[in-house]
């Protein structure tokens, strides 16, 4: 994994921190990746690792951060990052997620967003102006 982020919070409402790391891989396509991770005071233990394209398309997760985003008192993970096409045009996205902690299936593992524009600026602005309402769903 090319790590390109690292962001530590509880975002899974167990009071205990979680390591997430952001990042790509490249194999026959070039795919986001992420790994949720806790520390036991000798060792990281993976809770979660998820490779993905976005849109279909070869992508690089780039950034990232942990907050209270729906304003619902939890924790979601903030994806952004790029992905391109066979025609090397290029996108920016801004993905969210929400975990609970399950380890074993079924994962609680929702993509509650995807917003895509040509740049970081106006997919910004896409994501301010959408007051995130497709959260309240997931309440």
């Amino acid at each position: 994994m090319n790590a390109e982020d690292v962001v530590a919070g509880d975002v899974d409402g167990d009071r205990e921190i979680e390591t997430i790391t952001v990042g790509w891989v490249e194999a026959s396509t070039t795919q986001g990746q992420f790994t949720i991770s806790t520390w036991d005071g000798s060792s990281f233990n993976v809770e979660k690792t998820e490779l993905f394209l976005v849109f279909g398309m070869e992508t690089k997760a780039l950034g990232m951060d942990v907050g209270d985003v729906g304003g619902y008192s939890s924790q979601e993970i903030v994806i952004t990052g790029t992905s391109w096409d066979m025609g090397e045009n290029y996108f920016a996205w801004v993905q969210v997620y929400r975990w609970d902690g399950a380890r074993n299936p079924p994962f609680f593992f929702t993509r509650l967003k995807s917003i895509q524009a040509i740049s970081y600026v106006q997919c910004l602005i896409k994501f301010c102006a959408s007051e995130f309402s497709p959260l309240s769903q997931y309440q």
